[in-house]
């Protein structure tokens, strides 16, 4: 990075981390703004729009190679406007030209490189573009060459182009339905599942491989609503090779991007704040299903490293990067004297064996410490060990290999919060608090959201991103799903009201900012944002599950907690014009087919009036979190809860009294406490 100030770009006075690592680029970018967008327009030039993130692998890349090169920057300077965005803080440019690129191209990813008219329209789109043509894949330079030539010499073909793409646009916002997503979506997802499931390293398809945890936890619902016991088994087996590959880290914990490899062995090293907090509800789920005390110990892990390496302030940085100054996955990696250095020879043995080292190692030469071919009892016999002590003689080897590691040159973190993965995190914790048993936890996502709130709601209005002291930009369609999602899951974690009345009100804002009059769904923007070439609606689950997908799943559930049909029948007018998006492709969107497990098979109600602390109370609070209980919904009743849909339920001889209640309608209320346990085993 060059330090003469004279040759800063205007990305200097941003605040994102992924803009200020381009601030002393030769080329002359900007951040995207009303400035640059007219500057643009005013001397007839295209936009070069460049879109990526800090902890993006081929983003630094590309900026190594091309726009740190001096004659390809001088290009640009001459001929473009170059505008830089950071994903994460403006997901909503991104959908849009992401979506073009990949009806222009047939792909998409990171760094998306994409050049636009004056007015922002896409005429040419791609990714990365190597400085040296590569197979198929052509220089950057010979790019820009060509490109401005057309630009200049065959308007007319620009011209086409642009109007040609931009009716595209247009029109893939206007889809409408009659039928919506049917409940044999649920078998038909399964049996795609079943037919992409990799029967030798779990997952899903073909390498590069992802977490896809919204596949999972729609499985583990299948599992219960359906009776299948194929559905667990291929959640278990997924979440065994996960956690087992080098896609986890097993020495600092947390879970990297994706795995490069059907093993999951290799990953790309990024580690984001909305995997793990993802991977801590899956697993959370998991326990409770199976009460396989191995995935209690995982979701502890994935917990502690966002606690120790995300966690700031109560709340969470965005990601950490896969790059350090030696390579890509280099400060993750050990040669097998490293290890023998740090450990005593027993230690080392036993270390070396359990965790796969080898002598050519496995990732450039050194190890990348993983459990695939792990063998428990053989570790066992050949060391005496029991299996106690086993694992306790694993954790001091890491732990003194973690302390070495943290000498290393370290992966720079992307230390900026979004609204939206805080409140994955919250979900995860609030998730891990209740199935674990662990109050801290839930303290902790309680602390977290009391933060959350206190740092992006400010004059009435939802924020999305806070970096370094600066609130900037409205909140997205993301960020309100994923904050109804924590608030829902907090009060199945604690039982206080006041997190349901929160969520009520967030409905409320929904929809007056997102909701589409006309035709249904949600835009992906809010009426106050910034206009754009188009108002985006996203129905499909990518990294994250769908901001649609989530709130069409919560306000499902949110129906049986509120008795507000008002939810129900805007989670059914989602489901009507999703089928438009998705078509006939229900694993695009299986985190809103899980809300079709609830039109299939209402939830069961248990209304209980009581206060927490007294014995039956705490007993059946105490079951009904601790289980994987997806179809039994439990709601509090205390004294002074007010909320007119639930005042005619009373106690009966001052006893803690029940109500079993399904689809609407009532048994008899009891104080058997026995009689409500046959409703829910």
């Amino acid at each position: 990075m060059k330090n003469n100030e004279n040759e800063r770009n205007a990305l200097f006075y941003e605040k994102s981390p992924y803009l200020l690592q381009h601030a002393y680029n030769p080329v002359d970018w900007h951040p995207w703004n009303e400035k640059a967008l007219e500057k643009a327009k005013l001397e007839d030039k295209p936009i070069f729009l460049s879109i990526g993130y800090a902890s993006c692998h081929w983003c630094h890349v590309m900026e190594k190679e091309s726009f740190k090169d001096p004659e390809i920057a001088e290009f640009l300077n001459e001929h473009f406007v170059s505008i830089k965005v950071d994903r994460e803080e403006r997901p909503d440019i991104d959908a849009i030209y992401m979506k073009a690129c990949q009806m222009m191209t047939g792909e998409g990813g990171w760094p998306l490189s994409i050049f636009l008219s004056p007015d922002q329209i896409p005429f040419f789109a791609g990714t990365y573009f190597p400085p040296k043509t590569l197979g198929n894949r052509p220089s950057f330079r010979m790019v820009l060459k060509q490109l401005i030539e057309q630009y200049h010499n065959n308007r007319e073909k620009i011209d086409r182009v642009t109007k040609n793409v931009r009716n595209a646009l247009e029109e893939s916002t206007k889809l409408e339905s009659s039928t919506g997503i049917s409940l044999g979506m649920l078998m038909e997802a399964y049996n795609g599942l079943r037919q992409d499931f990799d029967e030798a390293y779990g997952g899903f398809g073909k390498a590069p491989k992802f977490p896809q945890v919204h596949h999972h936890l729609f499985l583990l619902r299948y599992s219960v609503f359906h009776q299948n016991k194929d559905a667990l088994d291929m959640v278990e087996r997924s979440a065994h090779a996960m956690y087992e590959g080098g896609i986890f880290d097993h020495i600092g914990f947390g879970f990297s991007r994706y795995a490069t490899d059907n093993l999951w062995l290799i990953p790309h090293f990024e580690k984001m704040l909305y995997d793990n907090a993802l991977l801590t509800i899956l697993y959370s789920e998991l326990y409770s299903a199976t009460d396989k005390i191995r995935y209690k110990s995982i979701t502890e892990k994935v917990v502690s490293f966002l606690q120790t390496d995300l966690m700031e302030n109560d709340l969470f940085m965005a990601s950490i990067d896969a790059d350090t100054a030696e390579g890509e996955g280099d400060y993750y990696t050990w040669s097998i004297d490293e290890v023998e250095k740090v450990l005593t020879n027993k230690e080392a043995e036993l270390f070396l064996h359990a965790y796969g080292f080898s002598v050519n190692g496995n990732f450039k030469g050194e190890n990348l410490p993983n459990l695939i071919e792990r063998k428990q009892n053989e570790y066992i016999q050949k060391f005496k060990l029991t299996d106690q002590e086993l694992e306790n003689g694993l954790a001091e080897a890491r732990e003194k290999l973690k302390n070495v590691r943290k000498t290393r040159n370290q992966p720079a973190i992307d230390d900026k919060f979004l609204l939206g993965w805080n409140a994955l995190a919250i979900v995860g914790l609030a998730k891990a608090g209740s199935k674990l048993q662990n109050k801290m936890f839930v303290d902790q996502a309680k602390k977290s959201m009391n933060k959350l709130e206190s740092t992006f709601y400010k004059n009435e209005t939802w924020m999305a991103r806070y970096c370094k002291g600066e609130l900037k930009y409205h909140a997205y369609l993301d960020d309100y799903a994923y904050l109804l999602w924590a608030y829902v899951t907090l009060y199945e974690a604690t039982l206080e009201v006041n997190y349901i009345i929160k969520a009520e009100n967030l409905v409320t804002k929904l929809m007056e900012q997102f909701w589409d009059q006309e035709r249904g769904g949600f835009f992906y923007t809010a009426i106050e944002g910034e206009e754009l070439l188009i108002r985006e609606k996203e129905f499909y689950d990518g990294a994250l599950p769908g901001g649609n997908n989530v709130i069409g799943e919560v306000l499902t559930r949110l129906t049986y907690y509120t008795n507000n049909m008002e939810y129900l029948k805007t989670a059914d007018k989602i489901r009507v014009i999703s089928k438009a998006y998705i078509k006939d492709y229900p694993l695009a969107a299986t985190f809103l087919l899980q809300s079709l497990f609830y039109v299939e098979h209402p939830p069961k109600q248990i209304i209980v009036v009581g206060e927490r602390g007294e014995e039956e109370v705490e007993k059946l609070v105490q079951l009904s979190k601790r289980k994987f209980m997806p179809h039994i919904q439990m709601i509090l009743i205390t004294e002074g809860d007010d909320r007119e849909a639930f005042s005619s339920y009373k106690r009966i001889n001052n006893l803690v009294t029940f109500y079993v209640c399904e689809n609407f309608t009532c048994q008899s209320p009891t104080t058997d406490f026995e009689q409500v346990l046959r409703h829910i085993k």
